[in-house]
């Protein structure tokens, strides 16, 4: 992970990521810098950011105390520092029917496409079935209008 993060090619990237994390590690020995910071009360401006990816926090944020008002608070801060025409990438386990509705809120100002794509295998002979939830990740694409 290390060496995917460091290079010319990732300066003047904001990242944000849980103190406890591999990544957090990973990205200090690469020198890359960032921030802990709570995903529902975001410390950046008003359309600071195009892009928004994220891996977990939404699936981790439902998995809480409070869950629907957490994941309201996270998604209105996602909207409010994405510049027009940005995009939230969400990557999830949750299915379309578990997670579109958190996402398709007027008030967010998005709209939202979905992708799958396969979850890795640990043979090189399996291959995933795509219409079986288990073995996919959605991809939740929310472009600002």
């Amino acid at each position: 992970m290390q060496q995917k993060l460091s290079g010319e090619s990732y300066k003047g990237l904001d990242c944000m990521w849980p103190r406890n994390s591999p990544l957090y590690a990973s990205a200090l020995k690469a020198n890359l810098t960032g921030q802990t910071m709570d995903a529902t009360d975001l410390k950046f401006s008003d359309g600071q950011f195009n892009v928004i990816m994220d891996k977990g926090t939404l699936d981790t944020l439902l998995c809480g105390d409070n869950s629907t008002a957490n994941a309201a608070k996270y998604c209105a801060e996602a909207s409010r520092v994405l510049q027009s025409d940005g995009v939230l990438f969400i990557v999830s386990y949750g299915t379309p029917e578990n997670r579109m509705s958190y996402l398709e809120q007027e008030e967010y100002g998005w709209s939202v496409n979905v992708h799958t794509i396969a979850k890795p295998t640990v043979s090189a002979a399996a291959t995933a079935d795509s219409s079986d939830a288990s073995s996919v990740h959605y991809i939740y694409v929310c472009q600002k209008r």
